[in-house]
C-alpha cells in the first residue's frame, strides 16, 4: 500500500484514481472496485462500518485489511474515506492525499447525483425490500456520514472530514497532500516523486455508469 487517497466521493477520486494507473500504480481501488468485485468486499466494508461506527465485531486493522485490499498500491473514495485514522494506523508509510474542492460545489455535485439517487431510491421502495446488492453498504455510508440527511448535515461532514484528515497528518506534512484535481500534474507528481506523463490529466466521471449499474440507489 503506498497512497491513500481519503478525500470524499465526488472530489475527483475517479480522475484522481485514473491519473495513478496512468502514474504506474497498476492496482488503485475505487468504488468501482467495490461494485465489479464478488459479495467478499462488500462484506468485508460493512463489518469495518459495523464495528466502528455501531461497535459490532472486532476493529478492523493491518491484517483485516490486508485480507482483501492487500494486493493494491492505492485506495480512493469511499468506503475507504470513511477510515482515516484506521487506514493510517494500517499503512503508516503510506503517502496521504487529501482530495477536495470547493463546499458548495462539492454539495450541489453530491445533492445531484449519490444523495439524489439512494434518496429516490429509498423513497420508492419504503419497505426496503430492495434487490440491489450494493444498496446495504449504501444505506450504511449515507447513515454514519450525514445520518441520512444529507441536506442538514453533509456540510458539516466535508468539512468535519477534512479537518480531521489534516489532524491526523499534522506531524506528518512530507507525506501529506491536499489536493485539487483541477491542479492537474504538477503538485501531483512532485509529491509523488513521479515524471509528469505525456498525457493529460483524466477528466473522468463514471457518475453515469454508476447510475446504469443501480449501485447506490434502489
Amino acid at each position: 500500500m503506498e497512497i491513500l487517497v481519503l478525500g470524499l466521493c465526488r472530489t475527483g477520486t475517479q480522475s484522481l484514481a485514473d491519473a495513478l494507473i496512468l502514474l504506474g500504480y497498476r492496482n488503485v481501488y475505487h468504488m468501482r472496485e467495490v461494485v465489479t468485485s464478488d459479495r467478499d468486499h462488500r462484506q468485508h466494508w460493512i463489518k469495518a462500518i459495523d464495528a466502528k461506527y455501531e461497535g459490532k465485531g472486532r476493529p478492523y486493522g493491518r491484517v483485516e485489511y490486508d485480507e482483501f485490499l492487500g494486493n493494491f498500491a492505492a485506495l480512493t473514495d469511499i468506503p475507504a474515506a470513511m477510515f482515516p485514522e484506521e487506514l493510517i494506523t494500517a499503512y503508516p508509510s503510506a503517502k496521504v492525499i487529501l482530495t477536495t474542492r470547493d463546499e458548495e460545489g462539492w454539495y450541489k455535485s453530491m445533492e445531484n447525483t449519490i444523495w439524489h439517487a439512494w434518496y429516490q431510491g429509498k423513497s420508492r421502495s419504503p419497505d426496503g425490500a430492495v434487490k440491489n446488492p450494493m444498496i446495504s453498504l449504501s444505506d450504511k455510508f449515507h447513515g454514519h456520514l450525514w445520518k441520512s440527511n444529507f441536506e442538514a448535515d453533509g456540510r458539516k461532514c466535508f468539512r468535519d472530514h477534512n479537518e480531521k484528515v489534516k489532524q491526523l497528518m499534522s506531524k506528518h506534512p512530507s507525506n501529506f497532500l491536499v489536493y485539487n484535481v483541477k491542479e492537474g500534474w504538477d503538485s501531483l507528481c512532485q509529491f509523488l516523486g513521479k515524471e509528469i506523463p505525456d498525457h493529460e490529466f483524466p477528466r473522468n466521471d463514471h457518475w453515469i455508469q454508476y447510475k446504469n449499474d443501480n449501485c447506490l440507489s434502489s
